[in-house]
């Protein structure tokens, strides 16, 4: 399993599998959110197998679908929302990690100055500098 941490409170990770999940919980997590939607790919889980592993082990699930090539400014904004109630830390997940970089940068745009944003980016290993311009406007 993979991790990448973003903020103290919230790290992202490329696909995840069941068998991911009681490590998981073991590190400490507290809530997942799913960006993934099922069916994506042949070798991911479908999401409702992994809400069922989450519930197992107490880990609060959340899913929030997202078309990683065509991702809205209020799916972002929700995917602040969902970071911002969720019970921490929290676990986001995509394929590759990228999509929740993307959402979470987006998602602080009126709270964050945009080269905080891109330098927890890049820490994390994700080059968001394609978002600027994205993150400016949404700043305004």
């Amino acid at each position: 399993m993979e991790l990448h941490q973003l903020t103290p409170f919230l790290s992202v990770s490329p696909q995840l599998n069941v068998a991911d999940v009681e490590e998981i919980a073991a590190a400490g997590f507290k809530t997942i959110i799913c960006n993934r939607p099922d069916g994506e790919g042949d070798n991911q889980p479908i999401s409702d197998e992994l809400q069922s592993a989450c519930k197992a082990v107490g880990i609060n699930w959340q899913y929030l679908p997202v078309n990683p090539r065509d991702y809205t400014d209020q799916q972002a904004m929700e995917f602040g929302e969902l970071v911002s109630a969720a019970a921490h830390p929290v676990l986001a997940y995509c394929r590759t990690g990228t999509r929740c970089t993307n959402l979470w940068a987006l998602s602080q745009a009126k709270s964050m100055q945009v080269d905080h944003i891109v330098q927890a980016a890049n820490n994390a290993g994700y080059d968001i500098t394609k978002l600027i311009s994205r993150i400016e406007a949404l700043a305004k």
